[in-house]
């Protein structure tokens, strides 16, 4: 596959909740990341709505999803 590359977080003063599914509708929560804060892209998802970004940090076997609304691609 080819690499996705990198995203910067621009979520401002408030911190980006990561989701363990690309969706808000249940308590999938699993913690957070901040703003220029700079993440490995797994995923995009087919609507582009969400970006799987890895977070070592956070220790998800997957990586964990963010709001393709709140951060920067191709950094």
């Amino acid at each position: 596959a080819p690499a996705l590359g990198y995203v910067t977080i621009n979520s401002g003063d408030t911190p980006l909740r990561v989701r363990s599914a690309p969706t808000t509708e249940e308590d999938n929560k699993v913690g957070n990341v901040y703003d220029g804060e700079i993440y490995r892209v797994l995923e995009v998802s087919e609507d582009g709505q969400w970006v799987r970004i890895d977070i070592p940090e956070l220790n998800l076997e997957n990586g964990g999803w963010v709001s393709a609304e709140f951060v920067i691609m191709g950094q």
